[in-house]
């Protein structure tokens, strides 16, 4: 478990975020790692992806937006194998 562990972690992609957010009043956002988010794909044709505390989309909230996200521990997204696929979304908000 702890080499796939480092594999994953060898292998962990960059997050970004894409969106035209409209919040009505006030945003609060918090987000804390203590541990690790892995994300990998392994195989010919693998595809993992990973969302961590994103926006996406066009998204409206008419009032406040509070969040508050805190990872203990690991997180880990793998696909693993020919053509295998893996979609993982930690507190994610996903418009049109």
């Amino acid at each position: 478990m702890k080499k796939f562990a480092i594999a994953l972690f060898a292998v962990a992609a960059a997050v970004s975020a894409q969106a035209q957010v409209k919040i009505g009043k006030d945003a609060e956002q918090k987000f804390k790692v203590n541990g690790m988010v892995a994300n990998a794909a392994i195989g010919p044709g693998a595809k993992a992806e990973q969302s961590i505390n994103t926006v996406k989309g066009n998204v409206n909230i008419g009032g406040s937006l509070k969040q508050d996200f805190q990872v203990n521990g690991m997180v880990a997204n793998a696909a693993i194998g020919p053509g295998a696929k893996a979609v993982q979304k930690l507190n994610t908000i996903e418009g049109k």
